[in-house]
């Protein structure tokens, strides 16, 4: 039932390592989403507790803990599917901010002059583009290239919940 256009939560997860393609797709979408490959459960546990953060899972189990607050048992396991599911279940169509974290580390996004990325990208993607962001977290560099047009298709499907994936 939708009683509100917003949670009133702040939206934070924690996926398990069962879930790193999910991860990357709800970074692009701009949720705050850890993800390390190496966490055992109860890591994921005392990280959701302390951090106040959503676990995903594959493994219902985790969620069987008595100290596990927020959890959703994600049932498909195609990455795309499994999107779908936790956009629908926790109501997050309205809630997207693409292209403010970033996609391997989740650290956020910040624009950064373009004087300032001299050799640490291509001259011809310093000439091409004008517009780029910095990741605050692994420094990774990201502008607006060739496949920008695609995920922005791609978040407006999910918006509209016609694409899975």
């Amino acid at each position: 039932l939708r009683l509100r256009a917003k949670p009133l939560r702040k939206i934070r997860f924690i996926v398990d390592v069962n879930l790193g393609k999910l991860a990357k797709k709800l970074r692009l979408l701009g949720f705050d989403t850890y993800y390390r490959n190496n966490l055992n459960d109860d890591e994921i546990v005392k990280i959701s507790i302390s951090e106040k953060r959503i676990i995903l899972t594959r493994d219902i189990g985790i969620l069987k803990y008595g100290n596990v607050t927020h959890g959703f048992w994600i049932r498909n396991d195609d990455p795309k599917i499994q999107l779908d599911e936790v956009i629908e279940r926790l109501q997050l169509k309205n809630l997207f901010k693409p292209f403010s974290r970033c996609s391997q580390c989740n650290g956020q996004l910040k624009r950064i002059k373009k004087e300032l990325l001299k050799n640490r990208i291509p001259d011809d993607t310093l000439s091409y583009y004008k517009i780029f962001w910095e990741c605050q977290g692994c420094q990774q560099i990201y502008w607006e290239g060739s496949h920008f047009d695609k995920i922005n298709k791609w978040i407006e499907k999910k918006k509209e919940g016609k694409q899975p994936g």
